[in-house]
């Protein structure tokens, strides 16, 4: 009997920590998807001329005028904003973003930063990179207090015109 019962409890723990895997890997995937819908749908509202001017393969003055960064066309502000609207996040007073779960925390983002990749080549002309990187902290098993896993992302949005 108690060989039975050691069985079920180490297959309930190997059960919960692959559970808490799925719950990993979806809040990634979700945060990439929204991440990168939020940049691309910021940077086009604040630069109505980005689409035109990728389109008609104008990259050099894109690239004269965005010598800036991904400033003049984004900021973490404005994508916070964004993401805080497109995933119900909450902002606590560090500045981190986090997707309440009842009184717990079922994600957090910290660190968030937007640069681009402003290095126009022949290949890659009528694409805009911009780079995401932020670090996102998921509990691991809350009910049983094993912290938390920090997972720096780096997320890829490309703003590339359609013909």
């Amino acid at each position: 009997m108690l060989k039975v019962v050691i069985i079920l409890m180490a297959l309930m723990i190997v059960v919960s920590f692959t559970l808490q895997i799925f719950v990993i890997l979806s809040a990634a995937n979700t945060i990439n998807v929204t991440v990168q819908e939020s940049v691309l749908s910021v940077a086009a509202g604040n630069m109505p001329k980005l689409y035109k001017s990728l389109r008609e393969g104008n990259t050099s003055l894109l690239s004269d005028n965005l010598s800036g960064g991904a400033d003049e066309i984004l900021s973490e502000a404005e994508l916070i904003e964004k993401l805080c609207e497109s995933l119900g996040l909450n902002q606590s007073v560090d500045g981190s973003l986090y997707k309440a779960a009842g009184s717990d925390r079922y994600y957090t983002i910290r660190d968030i930063s937007v640069t681009l990749d402003n290095s126009f080549s022949r290949d890659r002309e009528k694409t805009l990179t911009f780079i995401t990187e932020l670090v996102l902290e998921v509990p691991v098993a809350p009910f049983w207090n094993f912290g938390s896993i920090s997972i720096p992302m780096t997320i890829y949005s490309k703003y590339t015109s359609k013909f």
